[in-house]
């Protein structure tokens, strides 16, 4: 397999099974791409598209992507060994993070409308200023989860851990929404 060092790819459209480290991808057109097996270490995706792509073993190390176009990937398929994420500006919807760890893990200003975070570790991740429309969070541990400035959460406090979460006092009915109150102002 391949060693590709610090390079910098511009609209792309195809990619070769390797090791990238270090590497820019920028304007790419990776959608529907095959990522198996392909390893990915300190690498910065922009204004890409990666939508339902294949990750299944693919290794995500301290990856960053801005800008980028991620729907429906099944991200729990990936290579968990030492996972690395951040995420800003991008469109995730409709993709599955299912018992992945993800703490630390920064999803700022993303949309994550119906994304699956079910039995999800995100100790000390950060939502903010991100959509959470229809977004899962089943027995997820959210200890010191930032979900300040983020808009449309709803979760269940009793089936998910949730201490020392940050929220401001505009999310609160999303926490509420169980209990059927009437929340007047």
């Amino acid at each position: 397999m391949a060693v590709i060092l610090d390079q910098v790819f511009e609209k792309l459209t195809d990619l070769k099974v390797g090791d990238y480290e270090n590497c820019l991808f920028r304007n790419a057109q990776f959608a529907e791409a095959d990522f198996s097996q392909f390893r990915f270490i300190d690498c910065r995706f922009e204004d890409s598209d990666l939508s339902l792509s294949n990750f299944q073993g693919t290794l995500l190390q301290n990856c960053h992507f801005r800008h980028c176009k991620i729907l429906g990937i099944n991200f729990e398929q990936i290579n968990p060994f030492g996972l690395g994420l951040k995420f800003e500006h991008c469109l995730l919807s409709h993709s599955s993070f299912f018992q992945l760890n993800l703490s630390k893990t920064e999803f700022l200003y993303c949309n994550l409308k119906e994304v699956d975070f079910t039995q999800a570790k995100l100790k000390g991740a950060s939502f903010a200023y991100s959509n959470l429309e229809n977004t899962r969070f089943e027995n997820s541990d959210l200890e010191n989860a930032d979900f300040r400035y983020s808009t449309n959460l709803i979760l269940n406090p009793e089936n998910n851990y949730l201490k020392k979460a940050k929220f401001t006092r505009e999310i609160l009915p999303g926490l509420l929404t169980n209990y059927n109150l009437i929340i007047e102002e």
